[in-house]
């Protein structure tokens, strides 16, 4: 396990903003974009009282349940920052695609891809904290992550109404764009977390154990239980 030592060229109040702006992303890809639905109802030739558009929230959703499926195990087998860099990467395709979509049905293509790349950082960002951090030390850098995480969805439909009152409904996508390629090089000075002895071989057996200790843990089900009711809600 990494240990907060290997951090020190970072500091420990960078590397929890670093991890919460990490985060933000996955927030950001939704509540940002939620002041231009009229725009986009309206580019898009639909209907003032159309809910198609909100299929972009569905979509991006969709994305991140599936993303995340493969990125632990990935993760967990080649390191850290190359799946966070992986993830980013095609959180900025989707970005792009969505900002350039010229009809819905790309636009919804778009967003999935975006939700894909999403899930990626979501979940690197949680393991890199288990990397570096166990017990109450850990706890207490997760409730300032999470705080941040629960804070972006407050505060973003706001900050996407000043974007587009400055322009077209494509500035608040391309500013998602510019925003994870702001944080892919901030992150270039987070170091890899995972140890070579802890990496786990990316073949069926390791990963369906993998999967069966998170499974028969009732605590974790508890929590992932709880987190879907709350998403749901």
């Amino acid at each position: 396990m990494a240990t907060p030592s290997s951090l020190s060229h970072l500091g420990k109040r960078q590397f929890v903003a670093m991890i919460a702006a990490i985060m933000a992303m996955g927030a950001l890809g939704i509540d940002l974009m939620l002041p231009v639905f009229d725009e986009l109802r309206a580019h898009f030739g639909l209907d003032a009282g159309s809910t198609d558009v909100a299929q972009i929230v569905t979509m991006y959703f969709l994305g991140m349940a599936v993303g995340q499926v493969f990125y632990g195990p990935f993760a967990d087998r080649f390191g850290r920052k190359p799946v966070l860099y992986v993830g980013m990467a095609i959180y900025l395709l989707g970005a792009v695609g969505a900002a350039m979509a010229p009809s819905l049905s790309v636009m919804l293509a778009a967003r999935f891809v975006w939700g894909i790349g999403a899930a990626g950082p979501r979940v690197v960002a949680v393991a890199v904290v288990r990397d570096v951090y166990e017990g109450k030390a850990m706890a207490k850098a997760m409730s300032f992550i999470m705080a941040v995480f629960i804070i972006i969805p407050i505060l973003a439909p706001s900050i996407g109404a000043v974007i587009a009152a400055l322009g077209p409904w494509q500035l608040v996508f391309w500013f998602c764009a510019l925003y994870v390629i702001a944080l892919a090089a901030w992150s270039t000075r987070l170091p890899e977390t995972l140890m070579e002895d802890d990496r786990r071989p990316l073949r069926l057996g390791p990963v369906v154990d993998a999967a069966r200790q998170v499974v028969s843990n009732r605590q974790a089900i508890g929590y992932t239980m709880a987190m879907a009711f709350l998403f749901g809600a």
